[in-house]
Formats: C-alpha cells, structure tokens, sequence
C-alpha cells in the first residue's frame, strides 16, 4: 500500500511537472508576442509624436506664407 501511494504520489509530480513544462512554454511564446506588440506600440507613438510634430511645423510655415501673400497682395493693390 505504502508502494502504491508513493507511486501515485510520483506520478501526480510527472503529470503535474509535464503539465507546468507546456504552459511555461506557452506562456515564453506569448510574452515574446506581447514584447513585439509593446515595441511595435512603441514605434508607432514615436512615430506619432515626429508626424505631429511635423504638421505643427508646416502649419507654422502655412500661416507665415499667408501672412505674406496678404501682405503681398495688399501692397499690389496700394500700388494701383
């Protein structure tokens, strides 16, 4: 009996150590996942901030280019 108890005692740890082993495995390939997810969210709020950052400049360049267009045309019309 004392036999039989340590058997099932040793296979409960296989089963069990088995069993850790696979979800171990799995859990590395989804944390591999998840760190190329996190890099690539990364990359793109990087990304987003340059492209804002970008726009915000040309807007600048907009508006000045406006302001001497105006003026532009307004000295042409002095002129006449």
């Amino acid at each position: 009996m004392k036999k039989l108890f340590y058997a099932g005692i040793f296979v409960l740890f296989v089963v069990f150590g088995l069993t850790a082993y696979r979800q171990n495995e799995k859990a590395e390939i989804y944390r591999e996942e998840k760190n190329k997810m996190h890099q690539a969210l990364i990359r793109m709020r990087s990304e987003l901030q340059s492209s804002k950052l970008e726009a915000a400049k040309l807007w600048q360049i907009i508006e000045a280019e406006k302001k001497n267009t105006q003026r532009l045309v307004q000295d042409a019309l002095k002129k006449k």
